[in-house]
């Protein structure tokens, strides 16, 4: 088996639901995203390749992508270092999405 699957995880298949070969795909290092799964379906639509990532409810179902046997590693962040940077992206996304509704909430939260 190799190292980086999950021991613990109930499926210990080497392939994915479409017969693709599942491989460690990184998704974020460093808090950066690098990588997407995809599926076959995805990986064409995005002119890319299959990340061995497709899931089935059943055999006559439709695939869909699924982060299987995901690995968190630890990072030297507290939690509420965590939380607080997440709380300031969360508040700049919405300013930059919905600016009068993110002026609402601010002036609400502070009532």
């Amino acid at each position: 088996m190799r190292r980086w699957l999950n021991p613990r995880r109930t499926s210990h298949l080497s392939f994915d639901g479409e017969g693709v070969p599942q491989q460690k795909t990184p998704l974020i290092e460093k808090g950066i995203l690098r990588n997407f799964l995809y599926d076959n379906y995805a990986a064409k639509k995005e002119d890319k390749q299959s990340t061995g990532n497709a899931s089935r409810a059943g055999y006559l179902s439709t695939p869909n992508v699924e982060a299987n046997k995901l690995h968190v590693l630890p990072g030297t962040n507290t939690s509420d270092q965590i939380i607080n940077e997440v709380d300031e992206r969360l508040d700049n996304l919405l300013l930059a999405r919905c600016p009068q509704q993110a002026t609402r909430l601010a002036v609400n939260s502070r009532l």
